[in-house]
C-alpha cells in the first residue's frame, strides 16, 4: 500500500533526490515552502507509484491505460488524510520545471475534483506522456509524481517572471513582469484571457500599484531569489479576502535581452509634474546624460513602471524622479568625496554654457539638442535635495525642533530671484518712466521672463511686464538674524551650506533654460502651426488627428515626440485594436522574434482540424494557442499570430522553447486575416500589416 506524503517527508532529502521521487513541481513548491512564501497544503503522490502502475506493462491506448491506472491508485492509494472538499491534481515529472525545459502545458492538469473521483484524476495526468504533445517535446518515459492541492477560490490570478522573458526595449531587459486577471489561473496561463499586465522594478511596482497583494508577491520574490538564487516563473492566486498564494515556481527557461530604445508606443502617464517633452526623449536623455552628471549608475527600472491593462491600453508612468536612490546616492558621495560638488559644478556650468550657443535651425535637430537638457533640469534639483538631507541629518542632533526651519531661512538667505531683481532695481526705478529703465529691464526679462511660461504655448515675462510688477511690489520683510554657530562650527557644514545657495541659485535661476529652450524653439513651432492654420496651445495640446483636420480638440497629456527619424506631433501615442475592417494593421505583443517577415496565413483554431497549410514561409493564426499545437509548430509553420493570450501565457513560454517567431493578444487577427492571406509581420514593432 502507498502513501501520500507531505513536505515534513522531504525534509530529509537533497534536491535532487526530491526531483528523482517526486518531480520538479514538488520540487520548486518545497524550495517556496522552506523560503516560508505562503503555499496551499501540498499532498504528494510519489513517483515510484507511477513506476510501480508502468511496470504491469499498461496499454497505449488513452482509454485503457487511464481505466486500468484508475483501478490501480484506487487499491493502492488512500485519501483519508485529504483536508478539503474540491483538490487540484497536476503533473510534477522528474524533468518538469527545470532551468532548460519548463514543459509548460505539456502534461495534463485537473481542477475542482471532487475526493472520490481522484484516483481517476491521477490516472489523467498520467496518462499524459500518451499524448502527442509531449512525444513531440521530447518527453521521456520516465517516472511522474503527482501534487494534490486543496482549490483556492481566486479573486485574481497570475503569473509572474522575476525577470522579462522577451523584452520590447531595453527598460525591460531587467524588469520582472506580472499578468493577472479575475479569472481561474489556468486561463492566464492557458492563454484564454488578455490579462492585465504591470512591468518594472519591484520598488517601483510597490509604489505604483493600486493592489494591496502586489507588496505581498513583492516580498515573495525577494525571499523567493534569496533562496534559490535564480529568475522565477510563478504562478499565484489572490483569494477574496486578498491573500497571496503561491502555486507554482520555476526557472525561466528562455530570456531574450533587446537592445532598442523605442516606448512611443505607450500612453504617457506621469506621477510629477513634468514639461510636455516626449517620453522617449525623456528617458533617453535622463538615461544617457543624468548618471554621467552626477557620477553614478542609474537605471530606467529604478523609477519607471509599465501598467497594462485587459483593453490592451498600455501607459508608462514617470515615478518619482527624484526618488530615494538618486537622492541618497548622490549624499553618500558628498560625504565621502569634498571635491564631488565642485566637479559636478564645473561640469554643469560648461554644460549649460554649451546650451546657451544658438539654437538649431530646424524642428527635428531642436528634438536632438532637447534630450540632454531634459538630464541638465533635474541635476540642481537632485543636488539640493540631497545637500538638504545631509545637513539636516547632522544639525537635528543639536536643535531637533527648530533645525529645518533655521536651514531654510540660512539657505535662501541672499539667493537671488526674481523678487531679488527687482528688489535690487525698485528704489532706481521706482517713480521713474519706463524708457528710461527699459535696458535694465530687458536684462531680467531675457533671465527670469519665461518664469512665467510652464507651458510652451504660455508668452514669458516682457520687460514692460516687470515694470507694471515693480509699482505693485511689496518686499518682504528681512528674517530675524539666526544664531548660526550652534550648527556651523565644522567647515565642512560651513561648505555644505554655500554649497546649498549656490545649487538653490543655480535651481531658480540656470535651470530655468528648460522653460527658454521652448522660446528657442517657438518661430520653428510657429512656422509649423502657420501651415497647420493652427495656435501654438492647439499645436500642444491637440491630438495628431486633430491637427491635420484643423479641428482643434485640446486634450490634457500634450507631447511632441521624435521617432524613426520623423517628428510628429500627438496627444498620446496607444495601443488600440482596429475594426474588423481594417486594413491598417493589428498590433500584438511580440513573444519571440525580429525583424520582418512575410508568409502567408493559414487560420486553424484545433489542432484536429489541420489540413495541408500553405506553402511555405506559412503563418498560424489562431484564436489562442495551446500546447496542443507544439507538432505542428515544429513541422508546418514559420510564425504564430493570436487573437487572445499575454506575453507569459503557457503558448508563449512553447514559442520560445522551440522558438518560433510569435505575437500574441492582438485581439481581433482571426477575424481580420483570411486563409491565404499574403501579410507581413513586424517584430519589433508588434504589428501586422496587410492589404
Amino acid at each position: 500500500m502507498f502513501e501520500l506524503h507531505t513536505f515534513a517527508d522531504l525534509n530529509p532529502l537533497t534536491s535532487q533526490q526530491i526531483r528523482h521521487e517526486y518531480g520538479g513541481k514538488a520540487l520548486g513548491l518545497y524550495e517556496a515552502e522552506q523560503a516560508q512564501i505562503e503555499v496551499p497544503p501540498v499532498y504528494l503522490v510519489g513517483s515510484n507509484v507511477h513506476e510501480a502502475f508502468m511496470q504491469q506493462d499498461p496499454p497505449d491506448e488513452i482509454e485503457t491505460f487511464t481505466e486500468l491506472a484508475t483501478q490501480f491508485v484506487e487499491e493502492n492509494i488512500l485519501f483519508r488524510a485529504l483536508d478539503g472538499e474540491l483538490f487540484a491534481v497536476r503533473s510534477s515529472s522528474q524533468d518538469e520545471d527545470s532551468s532548460s525545459k519548463s514543459f509548460a502545458g505539456i502534461f495534463e492538469t485537473r481542477l475542482n475534483v471532487p475526493r472520490d473521483q481522484l484516483p481517476e484524476a491521477i490516472a489523467y495526468v498520467w496518462s499524459s506522456f500518451l499524448l502527442e504533445k509531449a512525444k513531440s517535446y521530447q518527453a521521456k518515459d520516465h517516472r511522474m509524481g503527482v501534487i494534490i492541492q486543496p482549490m483556492i477560490e481566486a479573486k485574481f490570478s497570475g503569473i509572474c517572471f522575476t525577470r522579462h522573458p522577451s523584452p520590447a526595449n531595453v527598460f525591460e531587459n531587467k524588469q520582472l513582469i506580472i499578468e493577472y486577471a479575475p479569472v481561474v489561473g489556468e486561463k492566464v496561463v492557458g492563454g484564454e484571457v488578455i490579462p492585465q499586465r504591470i512591468i518594472g522594478s519591484s520598488d517601483t511596482i510597490s509604489r505604483a500599484s493600486e493592489h494591496g497583494w502586489t507588496d505581498e508577491l513583492l516580498d515573495a520574490i525577494f525571499k523567493l531569489k534569496k533562496h534559490v538564487h535564480h529568475d522565477a516563473d510563478i504562478e499565484f492566486v489572490i483569494d477574496h479576502q486578498e491573500r497571496f498564494w503561491l502555486l507554482q515556481q520555476r526557472p525561466i527557461s528562455q530570456i531574450y535581452n533587446s537592445n532598442r530604445l523605442d516606448l512611443t508606443g505607450y500612453t504617457r502617464h506621469y506621477k510629477r509634474i513634468l514639461p510636455p517633452l516626449d517620453i522617449e526623449l525623456f528617458i533617453d536623455g535622463c538615461c544617457r546624460y543624468l548618471p554621467s552628471y552626477l557620477e553614478l549608475s542609474i537605471g530606467l527600472d529604478e523609477w519607471m513602471v509599465m501598467v497594462s491593462n485587459n483593453q490592451g491600453t498600455q501607459e508608462l508612468w514617470v515615478h518619482d524622479i527624484l526618488n530615494q536612490a538618486l537622492v541618497q546616492g548622490v549624499s553618500e558621495k558628498i560625504k565621502e568625496d569634498e571635491s564631488y560638488l565642485d566637479r559636478i559644478h564645473r561640469r554643469y556650468m560648461h554644460h549649460f554654457e554649451q546650451l546657451q550657443q544658438a539654437p538649431p535651425s530646424d524642428l527635428f535637430s531642436w528634438f536632438e539638442w532637447i534630450t540632454p537638457l531634459s538630464a541638465h533640469y533635474y541635476v540642481p534639483m537632485v543636488i539640493v535635495e540631497a545637500l538638504h538631507e545631509t545637513i539636516l541629518r547632522e544639525i537635528r542632533s543639536i536643535d531637533p525642533q527648530n533645525a529645518e526651519h533655521d536651514l531654510f531661512e540660512l539657505s535662501t538667505k541672499g539667493v537671488r530671484s526674481l523678487i531679488d531683481q527687482l528688489d535690487h532695481l525698485l528704489s532706481a526705478l521706482k517713480d521713474r518712466p519706463y524708457e528710461e529703465c527699459a535696458d535694465d529691464l530687458a536684462d531680467i526679462a531675457h533671465k527670469f521672463g519665461f518664469l512665467n511660461c510652464r507651458m510652451p504655448y504660455d508668452e514669458p515675462y516682457s520687460p514692460k511686464d516687470l515694470f507694471d510688477m515693480i509699482s505693485t511690489a511689496q518686499m518682504p520683510p528681512p528674517p530675524p538674524p539666526l544664531d548660526t554657530t550652534k550648527y556651523f562650527s565644522k567647515p565642512h557644514l560651513k561648505k555644505r551650506l554655500d554649497d546649498l545657495r549656490e545649487w538653490i541659485r543655480i535651481r531658480n535661476q540656470e535651470m530655468e533654460c528648460f522653460y527658454a529652450s521652448y522660446q528657442r524653439a517657438r518661430p520653428l513651432i510657429e512656422s509649423t502651426c502657420d501651415t497647420l492654420g493652427i495656435t501654438q496651445k492647439e499645436f500642444w495640446q491637440s491630438p495628431k488627428s486633430s491637427l491635420l483636420q484643423n479641428q482643434p480638440n485640446p486634450l490634457p497629456a500634450p507631447t511632441i515626440f521624435q521617432s524613426r527619424g520623423q517628428t510628429q506631433v500627438t496627444d498620446q501615442v496607444e495601443v488600440t485594436y482596429p475594426q474588423a475592417t481594417s486594413t491598417e494593421g493589428l498590433k500584438g505583443q511580440t513573444v519571440y522574434g525580429k525583424g520582418k517577415l512575410k508568409g502567408k496565413v493559414h487560420l486553424l483554431f484545433s489542432p484536429d482540424d489541420f489540413k495541408t497549410p500553405p506553402p511555405r514561409p506559412c503563418i498560424l493564426v489562431t484564436g489562442m494557442t495551446t500546447p496542443d499545437f507544439v507538432p505542428l509548430l515544429r513541422k508546418h509553420y514559420d510564425a504564430i499570430i493570436t487573437d487572445e493570450g499575454g506575453i507569459l501565457c503557457h503558448a508563449a513560454i512553447i514559442a520560445r522553447e522551440i522558438p518560433i517567431p510569435s505575437l500574441v493578444g492582438t485581439g481581433i487577427a482571426s477575424d481580420c486575416l483570411k486563409d491565404g492571406m499574403e501579410i507581413e509581420i513586424d517584430f519589433d514593432r508588434g504589428i501586422v500589416l496587410f492589404d
